[in-house]
């Protein structure tokens, strides 16, 4: 009896560290659109970027990359899910 209460205690304490884990991993689904994201000739890309979210109704990826020529600066973007989509 002492082992299982032992074993529940255990659990219990290590559930906080686990839910403080899930939303790390649930930030990464924006890695996936990151290859869209391609070197372009002539400019310099600075490291793409891009956050993940849910919303009651569906969620949204985004990732975004900025490159730069010169003083010209473009930002590109690619993004998945409702992204301001919904009518009231």
């Amino acid at each position: 009896m002492a082992k299982s209460r032992i074993i529940v205690f255990s659990l219990l304490l290590a559930l906080p560290v686990l839910w403080a884990a899930a939303p790390a991993r649930a930030d990464q689904a924006f890695q996936r659109l990151m290859p869209l994201l391609i070197d372009l000739d002539g400019r310099q890309g600075k490291k793409p970027d891009g956050m993940s979210m849910e919303m009651p109704g569906g969620g949204m990826t985004t990732a975004t990359r900025e490159y730069q020529k010169g003083s010209a600066k473009a930002n590109a973007a690619v993004m998945t899910g409702h992204a301001g989509t919904h009518t009231a």
